[in-house]
């Protein structure tokens, strides 16, 4: 056999700790075409019975067609001499003569005569457990990276305190719409280590949405909540999710409380309504809300974020554009990616998309951490505009993004007292 890769799940590496022998054998899964081997269960010594060990992870592993095959290998307790010096040839492409690796194994057993014996010793390094993985052949034993994986690992933990995984697990963050910018948005946020999701989309799944979503076609006919919500937990365990296939239009008595329960709001949408809808619940509501979006044809993307109290509203954030003399981009949403106006397609492509759901996401990230005392995590802005694509025609500020990938940041005015958003009374 060809492998240079094994994983031992955790719950066998402990009963291997756990049982006072000092070798016994192994039953594994094989994988030419990757060179991995997975071990799924031992057996203690002589014992001729497989010892059961439950190993959840085994069921969803993508090796699980593969058959077992039983006493396929050996495992041996080991001197620490043994992993330090093949750890050394192993830098070296090299390999421990069959004589030094029987000196330092207990209850050795003869390799195959003309294939390599798949093997792991354990010994204890600095009081510790250490797994190594072998291919043990009649000419000497050859050191290879083995793993012992978890049966439920937090995804977030090689982390370390790196990054506030810990403070962005509890946060709720609400997105509305988990179509194309909504599914990349979600998971990036997953990817952040936020823990706690409540997705709001009516919309199911169709033919044409696979162009630009980060759903698998597999689901296609479901509510997009369901497929976003299923494909993000199999990537994580941990990760809640709450799944709304409402209209955030319609259904605005259940927003309401979602919206308050939430820290922060990220909209989607790509319907007028539905985001002035949106804007005015999250205002109500006193939670920082983060409006994503692409303009123009596709020729840029937007990023907004409403902070209540503090910056104007979406609407009157527009109002105050068209005082200036910009354009108020907002009735073109209502176009949809795939028609446009009549004489000029959209032209967003799945990429673009991509690009902004994640800048988007981590605004709303920013945003959260800010609350919690990051301040190093303040935007320089409330309006994000990226160029995607040079523009048909120049647009007059804050949309005169001329160049792709170029971003500009821009404030958002006061609060109006008269709307009944962002500064009257609800």
């Amino acid at each position: 056999m060809n492998y240079d890769y094994a994983l031992l799940p955790r719950a066998v590496a402990d009963a291997i700790l756990a049982y006072g022998g000092s070798w016994g054998h192994l039953n594994t899964r094989f994988d030419p075409g990757e060179g991995l081997i997975v071990v799924t269960g031992y057996s203690k010594g002589q014992s001729s019975g497989r010892s059961t060990v439950q190993v959840p992870w085994l069921d969803d592993h993508y090796s699980k067609p593969v058959s077992v095959s039983p006493f396929s290998g050996y495992w041996y307790r080991a001197d620490p001499e043994l992993h330090v010096l093949g750890y050394q040839a192993h830098r070296r492409a090299s390999a421990v003569t069959l004589d030094f690796f029987r000196a330092n194994v207990k209850g050795f057993r003869s390799p195959h005569q003309t294939l390599a014996t798949f093997v792991i010793t354990v010994c204890e390094v600095e009081g510790q457990p250490d797994f190594a993985g072998w291919g043990v052949t009649v000419d000497g034993a050859a050191r290879f990276s083995l793993d012992v994986v978890d049966d439920d690992p937090d995804l977030f933990l090689p982390l370390g305190e790196a990054w506030p995984r810990e403070k962005l697990a509890s946060p709720l963050v609400t997105v509305i719409g988990v179509g194309s910018i909504g599914s990349a948005a979600c998971e990036a946020l997953s990817g952040y280590a936020i823990r706690n999701l409540a997705l709001v989309d009516p919309d199911r799944l169709k033919e044409h949405n696979f162009a630009r979503h980060r759903a698998n076609p597999r689901d296609i006919g479901r509510y997009k909540v369901n497929a976003v919500a299923n494909a993000l937990q199999e990537r994580d365990k941990r990760l809640k999710v709450e799944r709304y296939p409402l209209d955030v239009v319609h259904d605005a008595d259940t927003m309401r409380p979602l919206f308050r329960r939430s820290s922060s709001i990220l909209v989607c949408s790509d319907g007028v309504e539905s985001r002035r809808v949106a804007n005015h619940l999250a205002c109500r509501a006193g939670t920082r809300v983060v409006f994503a979006c692409v303009l123009e044809d596709g020729a840029f993307g937007e990023v907004l974020q409403v902070r209540p109290g503090v910056t104007a509203c979406l609407f009157c954030s527009r109002e105050q554009l068209v005082e200036k003399g910009a354009m108020d981009p907002e009735p073109s949403l209502d176009a949809g990616y795939t028609t446009g106006q009549r004489h000029l397609p959209m032209t967003a492509v799945g990429g673009d998309l991509d690009f902004v759901g994640k800048f988007a996401a981590r605004v709303a990230v920013s945003g959260i951490l800010e609350s919690l005392g990051y301040l190093k995590e303040k935007l320089p802005g409330d309006q994000a505009v990226i160029g995607l694509r040079p523009p048909l025609e120049k647009a007059e500020a804050p949309f005169d993004v001329e160049h792709t990938l170029m971003v500009s940041w821009n404030s958002l005015g006061r609060p109006s007292p008269d709307c009944p958003s962002c500064g009257g009374e609800s």
